[in-house]
């Protein structure tokens, strides 16, 4: 279970674990602005929200290294520059110790349902889009009916 968090994205909105309520199955992509694969991975996460109905996946950034306001500013420039639609998140305490405390490597992406409960592996480094697709569309399968 993702544990209670209220953080900043980088449109200075406040998001929350409410945000995963909102569809089926959320993919929380923990990144960084100094990873080459996380960067070059980018642009197809932003492409992944429109093979899917928005009531049934989302996307939820998480960038590892912007409580530093100079990576904020390299986390919005990255985003801008590569059409992400998807909220990125900039880690508040809770996420900090909690979400991110068994997070040695990024790319970390894992899956959560809409009541914040951890769903299949975590998965470590970047895939294609066609490999998340396949990836997404196995995780929405594995939800129970009516969920």
């Amino acid at each position: 279970m993702v544990q209670p968090f209220s953080a900043s994205d980088l449109t200075g909105r406040i998001v929350d674990n409410s945000f995963f309520a909102n569809q089926r199955l959320t993919m929380v992509n923990v990144w960084g602005t100094f990873c080459g694969p996380c960067i070059r991975e980018i642009p197809d996460l932003a492409q992944l929200p429109a093979e899917f109905p928005a009531t049934d996946f989302a996307i939820l950034g998480v960038i590892a290294d912007t409580p530093d306001a100079a990576n904020q500013a390299t986390a919005r420039q990255l985003t801008g520059s590569t059409g992400v639609t998807y909220r990125n998140a900039i880690p508040d305490r809770s996420i900090t110790t909690e979400m991110l405390a068994n997070v040695s490597v990024v790319p970390t992406t894992f899956f959560v349902d809409r009541t914040g409960t951890l769903l299949g592996e975590v998965l470590t480094g970047s895939r294609t889009k066609a490999q998340w697709v396949s990836i997404i569309r196995g995780e929405l399968a594995n939800l129970p009916a009516g969920s």
